[in-house]
């Protein structure tokens, strides 16, 4: 602990204090009647200062301060149960210097345990101005904000045809795909993970390849409708990851396109959709381009 003291303002001092203020200066018989009354809390005064500066001549001299200037010298605070007080000096500089690094420790040092209690992140100490912006930024996110994770699988086999379709985007390839819409993978991994971080069910549910409506569909069409679900929900999406597993056909081309249509279908910025591609080093089916796959995932947010 360190700790250092001077003697008292003079009367040149004190003068000096209130013409900062802009005030007359008060007579030392009003810090008299202010303080007439408040022993108990000048004896915790002493307490306090006993606690922490064992030097009486630095103490006394500074309570003796604290009843002639009055609030100018002493800011006090008393809870309302009756709890402990608090001091905080300022005349002219400290009349004395106390290092602690804060509430809690200044408890402490007077024999005060403080008491944890559960607390949150988001509950930030504003001190300067920037912290303004901090904490706006936190009451715009809330601490009730929530995230749902969700993600998807497709899969199709290569069959006869002459295209495959993608993320909505038509491309030509020496085989199509055997499935009852347009067996578009991304689009049909993007659905599931959207239902899945809705808990919603999954993309089978809902369309159904049973059902004669959905044969040879345009599965941009299951997308606006989970869309729609999705925001019904009272949901948004934060972003998309999407990947395209297949040896065949390449995409690299595509990937704009395809980024554009989900997100226009999703109503949300390009940049929140992103679309890569891989092999699997013509290992299993994939790589004997028998087929291809896609897997996605999203964050949806309230």
């Amino acid at each position: 602990m360190v700790h250092t003291h001077r003697p008292a303002p003079d009367t040149s001092d004190r003068a000096g204090i209130w013409s900062r203020t802009g005030r007359p200066a008060p007579r030392r018989e009003y810090w008299q009647r202010l303080f007439r009354g408040q022993q108990t809390e000048l004896r915790q005064l002493r307490h306090w200062l006993t606690a922490l500066l064992p030097d009486t001549s630095a103490r006394d001299d500074l309570v003796s301060v604290a009843v002639e200037l009055g609030t100018n010298a002493i800011q006090h605070t008393a809870s309302g149960d009756g709890g402990w007080f608090t001091v905080e000096v300022a005349c002219l500089g400290p009349v004395i210097r106390v290092a602690v690094t804060d509430e809690a420790q200044a408890m402490e040092r007077i024999g005060i345990r403080a008491a944890l209690v559960p607390g949150s992140p988001f509950n930030i100490k504003v001190t300067r101005a920037e912290d303004l912006k901090t904490a706006a930024d936190i009451l715009k996110m809330r601490e009730s904000s929530q995230m749902r994770i969700g993600q998807g699988v497709d899969v199709h086999a290569f069959g006869e045809g002459d295209h495959v379709v993608l993320g909505g985007v038509r491309i030509a390839h020496v085989q199509g795909v055997i499935a009852h819409s347009d067996g578009d993978v991304v689009i049909h991994a993007l659905c599931d993970a959207l239902l899945g971080a809705m808990g919603d069910g999954d993309i089978g549910q809902h369309f159904p390849d049973s059902d004669p409506r959905y044969r040879g569909a345009d599965s941009r069409v299951f997308l606006r409708v989970v869309a729609e679900r999705m925001a019904a929900a009272g949901l948004r999406l934060v972003n998309a990851d999407i990947t395209v597993l297949a040896e065949t056909p390449r995409i690299n081309a595509h990937r704009a396109a395809m980024a554009a249509n989900l997100a226009a279908d999703l109503q949300v910025a390009v940049g929140d959709i992103n679309i890569k591609a891989t092999t699997t080093e013509r290992l299993g089916f994939i790589g004997r381009k028998e087929g291809l796959a896609a897997m996605a995932s999203v964050l949806l947010t309230r």
